[in-house]
């Protein structure tokens, strides 16, 4: 795989950096952040990832409302997105796979390196 960047959002810095961490032994150039920032569509295009994990329960703007911003974006819209959460409610899964993502991983049944094998299989 080609070094890609891959944007991380993700309020627990330990499940962070492990993510980070295993990301880049895929070769991957990953960036974190805790959360996202109100101009989350900016963020994102400018850094310019194959792919992006998203964390649901986050401060100033869950998941669910970055995605929504996101996917409205003509910039953002194409790329891949995994949302990786504790929220395992049959109604929150449906809700992220609606508003565009291309899977839904919950946190207490996916390792982290078992998120980014399948998360990378969605950008290759």
């Amino acid at each position: 795989m080609v070094m890609q960047n891959v944007a991380v959002f993700e309020s627990d810095k330990w499940l962070a950096d492990m993510l980070v961490d295993e990301f880049a032994k895929a070769g991957c150039s990953p960036t974190w952040f805790e959360y996202p920032p109100l101009n989350v569509a900016d963020a994102v295009a400018a850094l310019d990832p194959a792919l992006i994990t998203m964390d649901v329960v986050m401060r100033d703007m869950d998941g669910f409302q970055a995605t929504f911003l996101l996917k409205q974006d003509p910039r953002t819209r194409h790329i891949p997105l995994a949302f990786y959460s504790n929220l395992s409610a049959q109604e929150n899964v449906e809700r992220g796979l609606a508003l565009g993502a291309k899977r839904y991983f919950i946190k207490s049944k996916t390792a982290p390196h078992d998120l980014v094998r399948e998360a990378i299989a969605l950008v290759c």
